[in-house]
């Protein structure tokens, strides 16, 4: 079983290292200008790399990055490394290098998810697993040096620690995931009051590196260790946006939650159709208090907070981005399922794969415009043959050997899981079969 959950992160991490951007938009730049300038220049000031990207903030004079520090802290030495190695900076290296980050800090992490679901040894857990790396979000963004998707993984480790009583290292991991993407301190404040309450002084602990690391940061760019870069941005519309409600989040709107999940125009429900099972599984589920809130609570904490936000869809994006750091723990509650529902989950997860990679193949960071993007861009795109460039596009045998490769790669993952999935109830039957007869036989009960 731990070969076949590897091979499913193997078969994963093929799909997201085929596609090679050499230019992202203003959010993956943010994070990326921070990295070359702490390795190159020392500095936390992004003037001299931050290109055409309206994710900054201005201080003291100087332009900084505006998302979460923490992608850029843990580029920085990947990229010193690799100006070591290769000390010529032009497009070309830089690009490589900026992919290389990316594989380590983000495609990485994202394939490690889908290993963590599937050995977790629950009914789905291999379905469930292929179908939070491919047939979600977590496919296209992946591909992208955003902080979405290592949060996520963040936040999964940090429950799963915390539940076996290691409250340290789940207070590590919680404290890199807030440093990543601010938006996680949502689910560790649950986590401390839930799971963690007699190892919260623990797990405290374990997040002081990266709250010490976030402080030196702050006060290195704002001058202060309690601002973040939301609060000095530099573009007028989005400072507007932040400063509706709290930090841009106001109360929640049920036809706004609607429409982040079924509407047409970024549905998470719609695009990646596997995930109404979550709302099955919450119902269905006899699992722990905890496991209960965690998997169902805080994802649907996460849905209800975004219904209050705006931009729920969070811009130039493919779906609701913001969800993706909790759509591993709707994976873990879907996971539970089993019997006729793992068909159903089969045959959703199939459709979610085919969308996400669509997704993929394009464009990721789809213009805000785009009424319906899976009729309106994805479509209309691949038919022209106009997709994102891979490391097969300039080269033979060209970018539809990479869509044959990615096919590929999805398809042997789903088997993989539903092979595994079938071995997990040739056990169970087994087992079932083994009961019947010991207490079917006197002599078996009463030796």
């Amino acid at each position: 079983m731990r070969m076949r959950c590897f091979a499913l992160g193997f078969f994963s991490l093929t799909v997201y290292a085929l596609f090679f951007t050499f230019a992202e938009g203003w959010n993956g730049q943010s994070r990326w200008a921070l990295s070359l300038a702490i390795a190159r220049r020392g500095t936390t000031a992004v003037d001299e790399f931050i290109g055409e990207s309206r994710d900054v903030c201005v201080s003291r004079g100087r332009l900084y990055a505006a998302k979460a520090p923490g992608m850029g802290l843990l580029g920085a030495p990947l990229v010193w490394c690799a100006d070591r190695i290769v000390p010529v900076a032009t497009p070309a290296s830089d690009a490589a290098k900026r992919f290389l980050v990316r594989m380590m800090l983000v495609s990485v992490p994202a394939a490690a998810l889908g290993v963590m679901l599937c050995m977790s040894g629950m009914p789905s857990a291999s379905l469930a697993a292929v179908a939070c790396c491919l047939g979600s979000p977590v496919l296209p963004y992946a591909t992208l040096f955003y902080g979405h998707v290592p949060a996520g993984l963040c936040l999964l480790v940090a429950w799963r620690y915390a539940r076996s009583k290691a409250f340290g290292r789940a207070g590590l991991m919680a404290g890199i995931g807030i440093a990543v993407d601010y938006l996680t301190g949502v689910g560790v404040a649950v986590l401390l009051v839930v799971v963690a309450r007699r190892g919260v002084l623990r797990m405290l602990i374990g997040m002081l590196p990266a709250v010490i690391a976030l402080g030196i940061y702050n006060l290195v760019s704002f001058g202060t260790v309690f601002a973040t870069g939301y609060e000095k941005l530099a573009d007028e519309g989005f400072a507007a946006a932040m400063s509706h409600g709290f930090l841009g989040v106001g109360l929640p709107s049920f036809a706004v939650l609607l429409a982040m999940l079924f509407g047409t125009y970024r549905g998470l429900f719609l695009l990646s159709p596997w995930l109404i099972l979550w709302v099955v599984a919450a119902v269905q589920m006899r699992r722990s208090r905890q496991d209960l809130v965690m998997t169902v609570g805080v994802p649907g904490l996460y849905l209800l907070l975004f219904s209050g936000f705006p931009a729920w869809w969070g811009g130039a994006s493919c779906t609701v981005r913001h969800a993706i750091p909790v759509i591993p723990l709707m994976a873990w509650a879907v996971a539970t399922l089993r019997g006729r529902w793992r068909g159903v989950l089969l045959f959703l997860g199939l459709l979610g794969s085919a969308v996400q990679l669509g997704f993929t193949l394009t464009e990721p960071e789809m213009p805000e415009d785009v009424a319906f993007p899976l009729v309106d861009f994805v479509v209309p795109h691949v038919a022209a043959g106009r997709l994102r460039a891979t490391l097969f596009g300039a080269q033979w045998p060209g970018q539809w050997a990479a869509v044959a490769v990615a096919c590929a790669a999805c398809i042997a993952a789903w088997v993989t899981a539903w092979r595994a999935g079938g071995c997990w109830l040739e056990r169970r039957v087994v087992s079932w079969v083994q009961w019947t007869i010991d207490h079917g036989n006197p002599q078996r009960r009463n030796p």
